[in-house]
This record gives structure tokens, sequence and C-alpha cells, in this order.
């Protein structure tokens, strides 16, 4: 009981005191009792301490509005960047297939709470690109349809503010070459399409390696592989292994083809030696994973992108249940997948090997991650 009196008390005399009316920092009944003197010198030293805290909220304020200022100019410069990306791939020098025209007609769109028909529509979208396409109804309605590609996924009726997306989803697909249609699509996006037609077709001439896979073949080797301190990195090569699941970035190896014809000649020495520098650009394609909301995991919805000599690029994968963004940078040879983007969480490192010509396959599992699972990344030179 005696242990409880003292906080006891404590917590009446700090509830008393907050009670008890202040003039100029001082309580009234010892401001009653102190002289003028006393009294102007207390007004001055409450000034005084009022000024100093005014100006330290002023600073915080000042400092508060450079951040600000200057998370506004990396999203700019981040905007201005891939504005000039896009507008490359307009002017014909992006790769093949990161150009589309795609065409929308039949079927019935909803506007203001109706389904009505509407006409055909038909765009350019380029890779990284999200646009709002209007749509004009019957009786004078009018709709917009916000699209965007990512270079492997093209998405149709995608709602910006929904934490989870309903928009349609047309993955990449060979047909696109020629051109390939869609019939009878629906979705439960803003527009709510109903049996509609899209047609969709890459723009532009094929490039030299365009008949090379999207992704490479990837063979699983199973292996007991411990834990790693140095480096983070393990190359497997032995094929007699068990199927205990790696913790760390796993590079997996092709099997070697039959076809002799695919068997490289012994090259000279400075040939060698050409072959081994590390490219100035790269392709990265996040071929599998899954996305984990809420103790709920959904596949992730696989695509790809450039990259250049030192460009560090924030890559949103999306899944059923949500999305989640990563940072990926690659400089002097290394691809660093960052799924903490800055926040403390381990980064995967993937170092330029020969297999980057035909493209190499990871497997990328955070020990702390609880966003992102089996995240698959493959990494080709171009």
């Amino acid at each position: 009981m005696k242990k409880w009196l003292a906080p006891g008390l404590a917590l009446i005399l700090i509830a008393l005191t907050g009670c008890t009316p202040m003039i100029y920092g001082v309580p009234q009944e010892r401001w009653n009792a102190m002289s003028q003197q006393e009294r102007v010198s207390a007004m001055d030293a409450y000034r005084a301490r009022q000024a100093v805290l005014l100006e330290q909220q002023r600073e915080r304020n000042r400092q508060m509005e450079i951040e600000r200022e200057r998370q506004r100019a990396i999203e700019a410069e981040k905007e201005r960047q891939r504005q000039l990306r896009i507008d490359a791939i307009y002017r014909g020098q992006g790769a093949y297939g990161e150009l589309l025209q795609v065409t929308i007609e039949g079927g019935s769109m909803r506007f203001y709470g109706s389904h009505r028909e509407y006409r055909p529509v038909a765009f350019r979208i380029a890779a990284g690109e999200t646009k709002v396409v209007r749509i004009l109804g019957s009786k004078g309605r009018e709709g917009a349809l916000a699209v965007s590609y990512d270079g492997s996924s093209l998405w149709l009726d995608e709602s910006r503010d929904a934490r989870s997306s309903r928009a349609m989803r047309l993955a990449f697909d060979r047909g696109w070459e020629r051109g390939r249609t869609y019939r009878g699509l629906s979705d439960k996006g803003p527009l709510e399409l109903r049996g509609v037609m899209v047609r969709v077709e890459v723009l532009g001439g094929p490039s030299r390696d365009h008949h090379v896979r999207r992704e490479p073949r990837v063979v699983v080797v199973p292996r007991e592989i411990p834990r790693p301190v140095v480096p983070r990195a393990i190359v497997i090569d032995n094929k007699t292994m068990d199927h205990r699941q790696p913790e760390t970035v796993v590079i997996i190896k092709e099997a070697p083809r039959k076809d002799n014809r695919h068997v490289a000649a012994k090259q000279p020495p400075h040939q060698a030696q050409r072959e081994h520098r590390s490219p100035a650009r790269v392709k990265i394609t996040f071929s599998r994973g899954k996305i984990v909301v809420r103790g709920k995991p959904s596949p992730i919805a696989p695509q790809s992108l450039d990259l250049r000599e030192g460009e560090v690029r924030s890559v949103t994968l999306r899944g059923r249940t949500g999305r989640a963004t990563i940072r990926v940078s690659y400089r002097k040879g290394e691809v660093v997948v960052d799924e903490g983007a800055g926040r403390g969480k381990p980064a995967a490192r993937f170092s330029f090997g020969d297999k980057w010509r035909a493209g190499s396959t990871y497997r990328f599992k955070a020990a702390k991650s609880r966003t992102i699972e089996g995240l698959e990344i493959s990494a080709r030179a171009l």
C-alpha cells in the first residue's frame, strides 16, 4: 500500500498544478506575492523563452519546407526522365514491343450509373506510360478510361484511387506482333466494361534478337544450400540436391542445350575479354512472386523494364489484393533490388555474368519481408 502512496501524491500535485492559473509562467498565488520588480523580471524572462520557442518552431517549419521542396524536385526529375523515355519510344528509339496500338469496340460501358453503347476508340501507348482515354457514349455521355502499359502487361479500366486493382489485365503475347483480338472481355473497373472487343498490336519493326524468348528457360536445381555470410549470392552447379528452399538469392543456371549448333566456339583472349565487360543496358523481368496483404498472398503480374548504367528506378509490383514498390538500380555490372527502399531491409545484388547474354534467373527471398514472397527476377543484357 505504501509503495503506491508516493506516485499517487505526485499525480495529484501534477493535476493541481495543471489547474492552477499561470501569469507569465508563474502561478497566480506566487505572482500575487511578488514585488513589482520581480514581476517585471518574470515578464522579461517569459518573453525571452517564448521568443526562443517561436524561433525554434520557425526553424523546424523552414527545414520541413526545404525537405518538401527537395522531395518535389526529386519527383519532378523522375517524372521528367520518365517522360523523356516515353517520348523516345514514340520517336521509334525504344525496344521492340515497347509501343502498342490498342483498339476497343463493341459491348458496353457504364456511363452515369447505366451501361450504354459507345464509339469505338483507338490509341497508342508506350511502355511505362499511363494515360486517360476519352470515351464517347450515346446521348452525349462521356467517360474516362484509365490505361497503362509497363512493358509486360496492358491494364485497361484502372482505378487510381483503389487500393486493390480491378482493372482488366492483358499479359504480353507473341500474337501481338501481328495483332491479336480479344473478344467478350469484361471487368469491374470504374466503367465496368462488358463484352468488349480489344485488339492489341506491336508497332515498329522487330529487332535482330526479337526471336529470343522474353523470359529465359529456368531449370530448378534442388540442393541443400547453407546460409552464407559473404557473399549473399550463391552459384549453384551441382544437380544432386534436395528440395530445401533457399533463404537468400539463388542464381539458377540453365542446363546445356543438346543442339550443337548453339555451342559457342572457343574465343580468342581479346574477344573473351570483351564478352566479360558489363553491358551498358540490361532488361530486368519480374516473372514470379507473391504480394502479401493482411496475411493473404496473391501472385504478381509479370513485368519488365530496361535499366541503363547508373540508373535507379522504382517498380510497382501488382497483385489481386494490393501493390508493393521496390527500388532497382544498375551500376558497374551489378543489379541491386532493394525491397525496403531505404528502410533498413536487406538488398539483393546480382553481378554480371556470361549467362546474362541469353538471360539468367534469380530467386530472392528476404527473411524479414512481410510484403513480397518468392520474388523471381530475370536479367538479360541488351
